[in-house]
């Protein structure tokens, strides 16, 4: 996060790495959950193969139905709906939840370098300038 947020975490303010850590450690996965300290929120992120599936919407569908099944795990397994903090969210409707990261999902799969909008048939979308 220090190399994204460097105004807020800045490398001068860094103690001395006394341990020889690594920066990052880099994995592929279907499923993450990410956890941004800084602006206190955590995105949920399943990736989705387009080249596995015949179509792009196919692909959106499919995707977007294991994003709900991630989040109601999530949500339900881990009891957050009786949580009293989650409860100060005031979501009667948990749902709610996976519609927007399914939004997110939905804004595109497949990056594009030419920094151009490409229509989701194609299978080339772009993410350069996107706020998410």
């Amino acid at each position: 996060m220090r190399y994204l947020e460097k105004k807020k975490l800045p490398f001068s303010k860094v103690p001395e790495d006394d341990k020889n850590l690594q920066d990052v450690h880099l994995g592929l996965y279907n499923d993450v959950i990410v956890f941004d300290h800084v602006e206190k929120k955590a995105y949920v992120i399943h990736w989705v193969r387009v080249d596995h599936y015949p179509s792009i919407e196919m692909a959106y569908c499919d995707g977007k139905d294991r994003l709900d099944i991630l989040l109601s795990r999530m949500v339900f397994q881990n009891g957050y709906h009786d949580d009293p903090y989650a409860k100060e969210l005031n979501l009667r409707d948990w749902s709610m939840l996976t519609c927007t990261c399914s939004l997110i999902l939905h804004l595109k799969l497949k990056y594009h370098d030419t920094g151009k909008e490409c229509l989701p048939q194609v299978g080339q979308w772009n993410m350069m300038n996107k706020i998410l």
